[in-house]
């Protein structure tokens, strides 16, 4: 994550889901993401989406966040794929 979201969050000004707490076992950080997500749904909150990175091999994180996200039909969704965290990358999705 802090390869590519944490630089293109900085650039255009967004805020990002920090993760859950250390300590946790994966089914509960799961669980931890999935109420980040589903609290920020309650919210009203823009969610964007820079693309999973690895294309082939989308981390379970980012399968759940689709679930969530698409299965409530959110409408506050935006994608913003972007194929590498490189300056030039992020400057042109600014």
């Amino acid at each position: 994550m802090g390869a590519r979201v944490i630089p293109y969050a900085e650039v255009n000004g967004y805020v990002i889901y920090g993760g859950a707490p250390k300590g946790l076992n994966e089914a509960e950080r799961l669980a931890h993401n999935s109420a980040q997500i589903e609290a920020w749904m309650a919210e009203g909150r823009q969610i964007i989406d820079i693309g999973p990175g690895d294309f082939a091999t989308p981390s379970a994180n980012y399968d759940l966040e689709h679930e969530l996200i698409f299965g409530k039909n959110y409408a506050n969704y935006v994608q913003h794929w972007i194929d590498e965290a490189t300056e030039a990358a992020i400057a042109a999705m600014g």
